[in-house]
């Protein structure tokens, strides 16, 4: 098993599918340049039991949460006394004030850090070799034959060039010798997503499909961990399953993608 370092080169958003809305499931603290993601509890310890109804009350007639909760601390709110986690907002922030729901999508989490499943990291390692693979291939008449980089319609299907550097099927994949471990980072923040679309004549943001997304900032780096199933290899050469050298898997990976505070023995 080896140690490595992983850094964001850009915000990075996995997905866990949950989208959150304004006013219900977060708040935004202009004042702070944060937002806050609510706690059930602590807003029920700040108002008392007694004041349930009212912040009942205040969603069902669409209000502003986070005004009545002002007005229960004077004034003085900060985002953690109310919150289970807080982001920076990075630009633009979720306007709150015209008392529509924004939503904002949820960054995975695992044990309350946000973190990039070693599958998704395996998939951008899986795709970084293949495109070397290719490079050092040699064989153009391969690529140039369009039966092996076409389907029946025409359109560019990878099937056998991923049969020619990986194995005929997931079953004799080279890749399920490699564990990659999960990513774990300390913090997010909240990013103002927005889409370019063709209108008229010319590209512009499209201001009707935009969204908040919890992203991982840029530039944050964590360890990773990833190890070679000696045992699966040694299963996998009795049935001849295609493979790379072990050492040229490790080397590749530190190359292409991975800065490593630990080098493979």
């Amino acid at each position: 098993m080896s140690n490595y370092t992983i850094r964001t080169l850009t915000p990075t958003h996995v997905g866990s599918g949950e989208t959150l809305l304004s006013n219900y499931e977060y708040l935004s603290f202009p004042d702070y340049g944060e937002v806050g993601i609510i706690d059930d509890k602590k807003i029920l310890q700040l108002i008392g039991e007694e004041n349930l109804s009212a912040w009942v009350s205040t969603l069902d007639d669409k209000g502003n949460l986070l005004d009545y909760l002002h007005t229960r601390t004077g004034g003085n709110l900060e985002p953690e006394r109310v919150s289970q986690r807080t982001l920076m907002a990075a630009g633009t922030m979720p306007n709150l004030s015209t008392g529509k729901a924004t939503e904002l999508r949820e960054q995975i989490h695992t044990a309350g850090k946000p973190y990039i499943p070693g599958s998704s990291l395996k998939g951008s390692l899986r795709t970084a070799m293949l495109r070397l693979y290719i490079e050092e291939d040699g064989n153009n008449d391969f690529y140039d034959n369009k039966y092996n980089t076409r389907d029946r319609r025409g359109r560019f299907n990878d099937t056998e060039i991923l049969k020619r550097h990986f194995g005929n099927d997931p079953n004799h994949d080279i890749f399920r010798l490699i564990r990659t471990g999960d990513s774990l980072f300390e913090k997010t923040n909240c990013l103002l997503s927005r889409s370019i679309n063709l209108m008229g004549r010319g590209w512009k943001f499209d201001d009707g499909i935009q969204q908040y997304i919890e992203c991982i900032p840029a530039h944050e780096e964590t360890t990773l961990r990833i190890s070679f199933n000696e045992l699966l290899e040694k299963t996998a050469a009795t049935k001849r399953l295609k493979r790379r050298p072990k050492h040229r898997v490790q080397q590749t990976t530190v190359e292409v993608l991975l800065i490593p505070t630990t080098f493979p023995s």
